[in-house]
């Protein structure tokens, strides 16, 4: 597993993102802003427009955002995260959401053969 996406480059995800370049990985990141995917691809990634194609373009995707909302439009909107990624696939979010929309998003993605794993992140940015 040599392709890995990652979803939110903010002060989280940036600096777990940029770890992953750095240990030799190819990373596909994306961002709401402009500025942090420009920021990330001067690190040696490569961008990609929406979640969709971070997932058509990895093994494994991860998503490091703020909350249920943001997590829905990632994971299950139009150009979303399972909306890219094909069987096998495996989706990891470790964003701090609330169990039920953690649990709507590990359904659909079992419904369209996507792993998914909640996996939490102790601490912050300090």
């Amino acid at each position: 597993m040599r392709n890995i996406g990652f979803i939110g480059l903010g002060r989280m995800g940036m600096p777990m993102a940029a770890n992953l370049v750095k240990a030799g990985f190819r990373v596909i990141g994306h961002d709401l802003a402009s500025a942090r995917m420009t920021e990330f691809a001067a690190l040696g990634a490569e961008i990609a427009d929406n979640p969709a194609q971070v997932a058509s373009r990895s093994d494994i995707t991860l998503s490091m955002i703020m909350n249920d909302a943001i997590l829905h439009e990632v994971a299950l909107g139009e150009a979303g995260v399972l909306a890219g990624a094909g069987p096998g696939h495996i989706y990891v979010d470790l964003s701090t959401v609330s169990p039920g929309a953690s649990s709507e998003v590990g359904a659909r993605a079992k419904a369209v053969g996507v792993g998914y794993l909640c996996a939490k992140v102790a601490g912050s940015v300090g």
